[in-house]
């Protein structure tokens, strides 16, 4: 369970204006993954304009792989997801997560992706990307939860409640902001279409 005491636009706030920063401190790792690439060449991680568009491999194969390095408990969340659209058997799904432990009694595993997660990577990529988002919204969230209850047992109870405040404002303020955001993008799109159609009209009118 979230509380809503925090902006959903909070991650893109803090991404879209830190973004050279963040380009600096992954930028050398994302050049290190196996199944991407820069389309141009590696970018000027400093540079707020560089092109520093990826292009991935699509290959089922490879894109399993990269699911089953990801961070463990991200790992299984995503994985519980699966198992509930798959409906997959709980024994099975046990099984499945014994096999997919980073390590085993005597040594680390090697992390490869099997059947599972090459389902996982096929699944429609609409679908795919909403649970994604799901698994990132729980990881986030989960956290700040914590945080605003342990504030009611180590700063007080007023203390706490004007920090919830505080939160919830900022959470109403986001929410607006980004249903403000979908309405234009909609509205683009809207516009978008009409010319597509007008430009489709004068080319038949020109044909007949």
């Amino acid at each position: 369970m979230a509380l809503p005491t925090e902006s959903p636009s909070k991650v893109t706030d803090i991404v879209t204006h830190n973004m050279t920063s963040f380009r600096k401190l992954y930028g050398p790792l994302l050049a290190t993954l196996p199944n991407v690439d820069f389309t141009a060449t590696t970018p000027d991680n400093a540079d707020p304009d560089a092109n520093a568009k990826l292009s991935q491999d699509m290959d089922p194969t490879k894109r399993a792989n990269m699911v089953r390095r990801l961070p463990s408990t991200f790992r299984s969340r995503l994985y519980f997801q699966y198992q509930k659209k798959f409906m997959m058997p709980r024994g099975e799904f046990r099984a499945l997560m014994e096999a997919s432990k980073d390590e085993g009694e005597e040594s680390f595993k090697r992390r490869t992706g099997g059947g599972f997660e090459r389902r996982i990577v096929q699944d429609d990529p609409a679908e795919l990307q909403e649970i994604i988002r799901k698994v990132i919204r729980q990881t986030v969230n989960w956290p700040a939860t914590a945080q605003t209850i342990k504030g009611f047992f180590t700063a007080g109870v007023r203390r706490s409640l004007r920090y919830v405040y505080e939160k919830w404002t900022k959470f109403r303020a986001g929410k607006a902001k980004m249903a403000a955001k979908k309405q234009e993008e909609a509205a683009l799109k809207q516009e978008t279409a009409k010319q597509e159609i007008k430009v489709e009209v004068k080319e038949k009118t020109k044909e007949e």
